[in-house]
């Protein structure tokens, strides 16, 4: 484990909270979030499929400057329609509070 300076909520990182909207939102398998943490190390995190509300949160992992966002679904659940999306977000050293909120639009691709 790469260790990591402290984060103060709201000054040198944040958490993210990414909701996934659309018509692919409820089929999203998973969410993989590669960037720098607040001590500038290169870190992964790995969710699963969010919750029934479409969103994740990065509870305890805090994020500072240009993150990727890699994005699986499954819509209609066939081969054919498995799609990956990734989606660059730069995230504010300073934000107003210690969770910073990405929405990540999702179009149905199969239908």
């Amino acid at each position: 484990m790469v260790p990591t300076s402290s984060a103060v909520a709201g000054t040198n990182g944040q958490q993210i909270r990414v909701t996934f909207v659309g018509p692919g939102a409820s089929s999203v398998t998973s969410v993989t979030i590669k960037g720098r943490n607040q001590g500038a190390n290169k870190v992964t995190w790995y969710g699963i499929a969010p919750s029934s509300n479409h969103s994740e949160t990065t509870t305890g992992w805090w994020w500072a400057r240009s993150v990727s966002i890699i994005t699986k679904y499954d819509e209609w659940g066939v081969a054919a329609c498995r799609t990956q999306i990734v989606n660059t977000v730069l995230i504010p050293a300073d934000y107003s509070s210690n969770v910073f909120p990405v929405r990540i639009p999702l179009d149905a691709e199969c239908g």
